[in-house]
């Protein structure tokens, strides 16, 4: 693979628009890095350092970002970053405050690394644990799962209560207190 020139010093106030390299250049691929699930084709033809890329893959998706993560995204992601959003889903801003506020919660999407012209860092979704009244209906009703994403977006503060997202359902985990896991995802 071909190492790619990248200025890591540039600051993040710095960058208006994207450019190849933006998400190494400030830091957003290292601190993703270890949570990056590789497909058996990218484990095999990345360099790798403890099981985790030591370079950029062209695309990978990860998960449990939580609050620690969070925080260092909200120093190093460039303005123009923040107004990503996977189709109807709330904004990178949006999701990144959600988790702030609710540090239960925790973020999952994929990473396109500066091989590709649409590098960037897009969240499709988050879980949380908690919230024993939430109920999923058994059968799919159009307003019941309305109701169901307002009741959501009351509770974890988001603004982008217009459009529910295509899948609400329980994980089957449960954490330490008993509490159960529920996963949102937008396609």
């Amino acid at each position: 693979m071909k190492e790619l020139p990248f200025n890591q010093s540039k600051p993040v106030e710095q960058i208006s628009k994207p450019y190849q390299g933006w998400t190494v250049d400030t830091g957003v691929f290292e601190l993703v890095r270890p949570f990056l699930a590789l497909t058996q084709w990218e484990a095999k033809n990345l360099k790798l350092e403890n099981g985790v890329p030591s370079q950029p893959p062209s695309f990978a998706h990860f998960d449990e970002i939580g609050i620690t993560e969070v925080r260092k995204l909200q120093g190093i992601l460039p303005q123009f970053a923040r107004s990503e959003a996977q189709n109807y889903a709330p904004n990178t801003a949006e999701l990144l405050k959600m988790v702030e506020n609710h540090p239960e919660a925790t973020l999952y999407g994929y990473y396109v690394g500066p091989q590709r012209g649409d590098e960037r860092i897009t969240f499709e979704g988050f879980t949380v644990y908690g919230f024993k009244n939430w109920k999923v209906p058994m059968e799919y009703s159009r307003s019941r799962y309305r109701e169901l994403w307002q009741e959501v977006c009351e509770t974890l503060e988001l603004e982008n209560s217009d459009y529910p997202p295509d899948e609400i359902r329980l994980s089957g985990r449960i954490n330490h207190k008993g509490e159960p896991e529920w996963v949102f995802w937008w396609d």
